[in-house]
């Protein structure tokens, strides 16, 4: 069975902001920890873009978001807090899917520390096209995943993860992606790991 993912982009209020790390760090991620299933969590913040914000929590499958230890912490058992905060929260973007290429990668950490990734959001491309670029393009360009949108499945996610610690834009692929189908890329976001405060 493929790996999952839950990918969100957040760009909380800046009155907010104090908070809303703080309920990611004490209290939302925690939680998500203590899931089976839940492989790899990991915060970023944008470099230049919008939104600020992107979790990546990497999932044996996408059944994990469906089991009741999940459902017990999320949707509508989701605590006062969280509800509170997340309605302070615009620019909002949760998808979850399966990985199609490769299938089975997770998230990579390097000394403990996740690497720099880019994030490229497509939509209305073909499925199979898609594949098929992204098994060219694993190499050169990094370590790349390719995931679909389960909620929408015209939506697929690239996540190209970048060896060097400061290099990476994944240039080369946006621009295959916007020649085989122009307009066809709606988002691309360059992040670096957010790194949890002392708690």
């Amino acid at each position: 069975m493929a790996k999952g993912l839950l990918f969100v982009l957040m760009e909380p209020q800046p009155l907010n902001e104090e908070e809303f790390n703080d309920w990611y760090d004490l209290e939302h991620l925690p939680e998500r920890e203590a899931v089976p299933g839940f492989e790899v969590l990991q915060r970023y913040v944008c470099t230049g873009g919008f939104p600020r914000y992107m979790a990546l929590y990497d999932l044996e499958s996408t059944d994990v978001l469906h089991c009741p230890e999940y459902e017990a912490i999320g949707y509508e058992n989701s605590s006062i807090w969280t509800k509170r905060v997340t309605r302070s929260v615009r620019g909002h973007y949760r998808m979850t899917g399966p990985q199609l290429w490769p299938g089975d990668r997770i998230t990579e950490r390097v000394e403990g520390h996740a690497r720099r990734l880019t994030a490229i959001i497509c939509r209305g491309m073909d499925e199979a096209s898609l594949v098929e670029r992204a098994s060219w393009q694993d190499a050169p360009e990094g370590q790349v995943r390719l995931y679909r949108n389960e909620a929408n499945p015209g939506d697929h996610l690239f996540l190209v993860e970048h060896a060097a610690a400061t290099g990476g834009t994944a240039s080369g692929l946006v621009t295959a992606l916007e020649e085989m189908s122009p307009g066809g890329v709606v988002t691309v976001n360059q992040y670096v790991p957010y790194w949890r405060r002392g708690l």
